[in-house]
């Protein structure tokens, strides 16, 4: 913004509530079409930023084409981290749930059953005609 005298903008009937440009195309409190999607700037500054902008002095709220950019661009920035969220917050509760099947009494039982086994095993145990062509225990002279 540059350095401009408050008081004579608004001296001016159509100033952009954002930025004071005096370039103002739409009223803030009217809902407009994007596409097929509808937008009131006013709203999306009170949702996106919380930001109420109050009316006393009786002016239509006003904003500029480049602050509608602007704005939109913020909405749509503000929907991505919230589905990033959603998507880390859902993948943290199924990290959850696989931390505490991994923790049940059930599981826990059956991998310590893998103990009582006998883990000696000498070549005689194996078929070796299953493993090499000719039938030949490969890699023992």
């Amino acid at each position: 913004m540059e350095n401009l005298n408050i008081n004579e903008i608004m001296k001016e009937k159509h100033f952009c509530r954002c930025c004071l440009s005096e370039e103002c195309y739409k009223d803030m409190s009217n809902t407009y079409y994007n596409g097929n999607k509808k937008e009131n700037y006013y709203e999306m500054l009170l949702n996106i930023f919380n930001i109420n902008l109050k009316n006393n002095d009786g002016q239509r709220c006003l904003i500029c084409e480049e602050c509608v950019s602007k704005l939109q661009s913020a909405a749509a920035f503000k929907n991505i981290v919230l589905k990033v969220q959603e998507a880390i917050e859902k993948a943290h509760c199924w990290e959850n749930i696989d931390a505490n099947i991994l923790n049940t009494g059930t599981e826990k039982e059956d991998a310590d059953d893998f103990d009582d086994f006998n883990d000696d095993i000498s070549d005689k145990d194996f078929n070796w005609e299953n493993f090499t062509q000719n039938g030949s225990q490969k890699g023992i002279n």
